[in-house]
């Protein structure tokens, strides 16, 4: 994977444990209503692998070049800078979780962006990949919110549990 610099030493170790999640094996795919695995991250969000996340790269690249040149956001804006995020969680919906590469003090930090809905402003998850993993982890076991995502499990109709997030504000 190539991005002119080199990964966050948090997420490279992540892509070095888990290179995205394993789907489900079926032969005929999933069927209609069938979760995705490893769909335990709020709103959704999935890990990617490093080949998703370099075609997603190439996206954010694209999207924050395109609205630079429009003169849409100014220096210091998190999307004029989407060159230097690497996303490493998708959902279905067009958003994406990344990693915030430009030096400075928001090294490292997690943020969501909804860019399939133009939601470029981005939502801090956390100041670290450790703190959010760390943070959807306590929400998970104890049933208390990550921020304003609440975790809830269901039965699937295939018989398999699934998380899903219930959003309150």
């Amino acid at each position: 994977m190539q991005l002119g610099f080199a990964l966050h030493p948090e997420l490279r170790r992540l892509l070095e444990r888990r290179n995205g999640v394993v789907e489900p094996e079926s032969s005929s795919g999933p069927g209609p209503g069938v979760f995705p695995a490893g769909s335990i991250l709020p709103l959704g969000h999935r890990l990617s692998t490093t080949s998703e996340i370099a075609s997603m790269h190439e996206i954010l690249v694209e999207v924050g070049e395109d609205n630079t040149e429009a003169e849409l956001w100014d220096e210091e804006d998190l999307a004029g800078h989407l060159h230097l995020c690497v996303p490493f969680a998708l959902p279905n919906d067009g958003g994406v979780a990344f990693v915030d590469h430009r030096p400075g003090p928001t090294y490292g930090h997690v943020y969501e962006m909804g860019i399939g809905s133009g939601d470029l402003d981005g939502t801090l998850w956390g100041s670290s990949l450790t703190e959010f993993v760390r943070a959807v982890t306590d929400a998970l076991e104890s049933g208390n919110p990550f921020m304003y995502y609440w975790p809830a499990t269901f039965e699937h109709a295939s018989g398999r549990t699934c998380v899903a997030w219930e959003i309150h504000s």
